[in-house]
């Protein structure tokens, strides 16, 4: 028996690794792929440095952007009655991530510019803003370390909330919930 909080921390952690085995196959193909590129045009690969440092920051910020929205999937699961509910619900998340790719533009022409800056602390953004940061240009290490605290810290806030959110959404069947009912839920 497990309370809500598990259930979820479960299911999130469960899927992650599988995500993060899929992405170690990519990384074997790619390396694969990559050293002989270097091998066979060595003087086209002269200008590519993929360091170890980039690698474990991907993986750092694939598993905080993977938490960080799974919770809001969890929740529009948790909330739905069918799949056409979830798939009108899950729109604002999916264009959340969206933008936050867009935005990704916007940090390489200018990396070190004020909105970049804020936006890399933003936890929808985080996960693809800073690392786009860190490859373009090398952020001081307070930065990158107040981002992944605000990150880790809105992860633990929107699990429990999720965990609250499907505790009962979960009982309920057939009728889609509105917002004050959601509201209610998560004040329990």
């Amino acid at each position: 028996s497990v309370n809500s909080f598990q259930f979820m921390m479960g299911k999130l952690v469960g899927k992650g690794l599988i995500g993060l085995i899929q992405f170690g196959i990519w990384a074997l193909v790619g390396s694969a792929a990559s050293f002989y590129f270097v091998s066979a045009f060595p003087e086209m690969a002269r200008g590519l440095s993929l360091t170890p440092a980039i690698f474990g920051y991907f993986i750092i910020f694939f598993v905080l952007g993977y938490f960080f929205y799974s919770t809001f999937y969890a929740i529009v699961g948790a909330i739905s009655a069918s799949t056409d509910d979830a798939q009108q619900l899950q729109m604002p998340f999916t264009m959340a991530i969206v933008g936050a790719f867009m935005l990704a533009f916007m940090a390489i022409n200018s990396p070190d510019s004020q909105m970049t800056v804020v936006l890399s602390h933003i936890p929808f953004f985080t996960p693809i803003v800073m690392f786009t940061r860190i490859i373009t240009s090398q952020p001081p290490l307070w930065e990158i370390g107040l981002a992944l605290l605000i990150n880790v810290l809105s992860i633990l806030i929107m699990v429990a909330l999720s965990a609250k959110i499907f505790r009962i959404g979960i009982l309920m069947y057939g009728k889609r919930p509105n917002v004050p009912e959601i509201i209610k839920w998560l004040r329990r």
